[in-house]
C-alpha cells in the first residue's frame, strides 16, 4: 500500500514544486535605461548546475525570438544575434558562469518584454524583465564612470547614466577665454598703428621746418648780399664814410625784420 502511494506523492510534489513556480510567470521586472548604455538581465545564479537549461527570449513585432542559450549537460552556449536583420550583432553577451545576459549600446528599438526561463529537474522557473530606453538628450553630454552603479542585490541591472550639463561652464570659459584674447590683440594692434601714424606726422612736420628755417636762412643772406653790394657800390660812387653805409644797411635789415614780422 505504502509502495503504490509513492508514485503519487512524488507527482503531487512536483505538481506543487511546478505551482510555486509558475506563480512567478506574472511578476515583471522593470528597468530604465539610457539609449547607448548597457543593460544586464540577471539570472541570480552563481553557477550553472549541470542539469540547468537557459532560454533567453524577447518580444518583437514577430512574436517571441529566442536570444540565447544555455544547456550545460549538452555544451549549448549559444547567441542568436542575427536576429531583426542582425541589429545586435556583437551586442549580446552571455556569462558562462550565472547565465546571465547583457545587451551593449541599447536603442530604444530594443524597449520591451525579455523572458528568462530555466528549466532543471526541480521544474521550470519563469521571469521577465520590462526594459525600457530612453533616449538621450542632445545638449552636453557626457559620461562619469564614478556615476556608474554596481548591481545591487535587489536590482538586476547595472546602471551606468549619462551626466548632462557637466561641460558647459567648460565651453563658456573656453569661449570667454578667447573673445579675450582677440579684443586684446586688436586693441594691441591699434596702438602701434596709431603711434606708428603720429611719428609719421611728426617725422614730416620737422622736415616741413627745417626746409623753412633753410629757406629763410638763404633769402636774408640773399638780402644782405644785396645790401651789401649796393653799399659797396654806393660807397666808391659818392666816398660815403663806410660807418654810415654800415648803418644804412643794419637799419635796413630792421626794416625787413619788422616787414616779415608784420606779415
Amino acid at each position: 500500500m505504502m509502495m503504490s502511494l509513492l508514485p503519487l506523492c512524488v507527482m503531487l510534489l512536483q505538481i506543487i514544486i511546478q505551482g510555486v513556480f509558475a506563480a512567478d510567470t506574472d511578476e515583471v521586472k522593470t528597468i530604465t535605461v539610457m539609449e547607448g548604455d548597457s543593460v544586464t538581465l540577471h539570472t541570480n545564479l552563481t553557477q550553472i548546475q549541470r542539469d540547468d537549461h537557459i532560454l533567453w527570449r524577447l518580444k518583437n513585432n514577430n512574436g517571441v525570438t529566442l536570444l540565447a542559450e544555455v544547456y550545460k549537460r549538452y555544451n549549448v552556449n549559444r547567441i542568436y544575434d542575427d536576429i531583426d536583420s542582425g541589429r545586435l550583432r556583437d551586442r549580446l553577451n552571455l556569462d558562462n558562469q550565472t547565465g546571465s545576459l547583457t545587451i551593449t549600446n541599447i536603442s530604444t528599438a530594443y524597449s520591451t518584454l525579455y523572458t528568462l526561463e530555466m528549466i532543471n529537474s526541480d521544474g521550470t522557473l519563469y521571469s521577465k524583465f520590462s526594459v525600457i530606453v530612453s533616449r538621450l538628450p542632445v545638449p552636453f553630454i557626457s559620461r562619469n564612470a564614478s556615476n556608474c552603479s554596481s548591481p545591487s542585490k535587489r536590482s538586476s541591472v547595472s546602471k551606468c547614466g549619462p551626466v548632462i550639463g557637466e561641460d558647459h561652464t567648460a565651453v563658456i570659459v573656453i569661449v570667454a577665454a578667447f573673445a579675450v584674447m582677440v579684443l586684446v590683440a586688436v586693441a594691441v594692434i591699434a596702438v602701434i598703428a596709431f603711434k606708428r601714424h603720429k611719428q609719421a606726422g611728426q617725422d614730416v612736420q620737422e622736415k616741413e621746418m627745417k626746409l623753412m628755417n633753410n629757406n629763410d636762412m638763404s633769402r636774408d643772406g640773399d638780402e644782405v648780399s644785396v645790401l651789401l653790394a649796393a653799399s659797396n657800390g654806393v660807397s666808391h660812387e659818392s666816398n660815403v664814410p663806410v660807418s654810415s653805409l654800415v648803418e644804412q644797411c643794419a637799419g635796413n635789415l630792421k626794416g625787413l625784420e619788422d616787414t616779415r614780422a608784420e606779415t
